[in-house]
């Protein structure tokens, strides 16, 4: 985060160092502002998660991850990755019906969501249907609710605002 180590991005598969990542280094249309960073556990190890922001609101966020001797980052839409969770859990959305949580599976060259929870929505011949799922199986409309609440109701992760102390003090007390 001190832009003293490279690191594979997963999205472009290119080396960069932080700086050229936010500065649109030949890779994005846009140049992205770190606001707020978190320390947790994404996948069973730790991880940093970085909000990115373009002009005043955030839209993305990085996560980076170190495997295999290298930081891999994984850059992951604003509302792929809502509500995140000090377990690692998160919400996303898709649409209005489209929703749910999940857990991340960082691997060298991807990440995939571990679905806990999810509904989605079809168009029947008159109508929008939404079924619900939990763990892939299928649930009733409460059941999905009582499983959301759960999800809302535990422990959001703690941001901390992007300046030197606080990256300096967060990585020294989880390294």
């Amino acid at each position: 985060m001190q832009n003293e180590t490279e690191f594979f991005s997963t999205d472009n598969k290119k080396k960069l160092y932080l700086n050229g990542f936010l500065t649109n280094e030949g890779i994005y249309d846009t140049i992205f502002e770190v606001t707020h960073f978190t320390v947790l556990d994404m996948d069973g190890d730790k991880a940093v998660v970085l909000e990115l922001s373009v002009g005043d609101e955030p839209e993305f966020y990085e996560v980076l991850h170190y495997m295999n001797d290298t930081v891999y980052g994984y850059l992951i839409a604003y509302r792929g990755l809502e509500g995140l969770k000090a377990d690692g859990t998160f919400s996303y959305s898709s649409g209005a019906a489209d929703n749910g949580t999940g857990k991340l599976k960082l691997e060298s060259d991807a990440f995939e969501t571990d679905i806990l929870g999810y509904s989605k929505s079809s168009q029947g011949d008159d109508n929008l249907i939404i079924s619900y799922f939990i763990n892939n199986e299928p649930v009733t409309e409460e059941s999905f609710d009582s499983f959301m609440n759960e999800q809302f109701g535990k422990k959001d992760a703690v941001w901390y605002e992007f300046s030197q102390r606080n990256i300096e003090t967060e990585l020294s007390i989880n390294p």
